[in-house]
């Protein structure tokens, strides 16, 4: 009897040893998931602790730099009488007379704060006034940028007609200002 017991003994123990590494395969596949998400759970909780801290530095550098936004502000808000003053005024230091022959508006997006306001500007005298007043208006303080600049040696015939003297040149120019003020076109 004992031999016919010996082979169910031997299943069982198979069985049993089956159930054992499966228990304990179980058990570390439990754990593992259980690291897993405790991990997941720390990262979410680090990058929502990142994104709280630069909040906060956010808010406390738009509070510190208050002063400088307004004068910023104030900087890039200049009317149209502000730009043709800057204009005439670069024309008055290079020794040349400007004139403002067009100013024409760029309608931009509605949600967008800059508007945009471009003038061709005229002028006519020696080419190192002429120069020099293509570089004053290059390096104008208002937010502006110099589009298009073209140079035009006038004949003798043009100079004597009321242009100064030998050696004429003619400057058009093509500036761009960028503000924030309401401009009605």
């Amino acid at each position: 009897m004992l031999r016919r017991a010996i082979p169910y003994l031997s299943w069982i123990c198979l069985l049993a040893a089956v159930a054992a590494w499966a228990g304990a395969g179980y058990f570390a596949w439990t754990i593992s998931a259980r690291a897993d998400a405790r991990a997941e759970r720390l990262a979410a909780l680090e990058q929502e602790s990142a994104r709280h801290a630069a909040g906060l530095r956010l808010h406390a550098l738009a509070r510190e730099t208050r002063e400088a936004r307004d004068a910023l502000e104030g900087i890039a808000r200049p009317g149209i009488i502000e730009m043709i003053e800057s204009i005439e005024a670069a024309g008055r230091d290079a020794g040349i007379p400007l004139e403002i022959g067009e100013a024409a508006f760029a309608p931009s997006d509605p949600a967008a704060r800059t508007r945009t306001l471009a003038f061709t500007v005229e002028g006519g005298g020696t080419f190192s006034k002429v120069m020099h007043a293509a570089a004053l208006l290059e390096s104008l303080p208002l937010p502006s940028s110099v589009d298009d600049v073209q140079l035009e040696n006038l004949p003798a015939g043009a100079a004597a007609s009321g242009r100064s003297g030998a050696g004429s040149w003619r400057l058009v120019i093509r500036i761009r200002f960028l503000t924030t003020a309401d401009i009605s076109s």
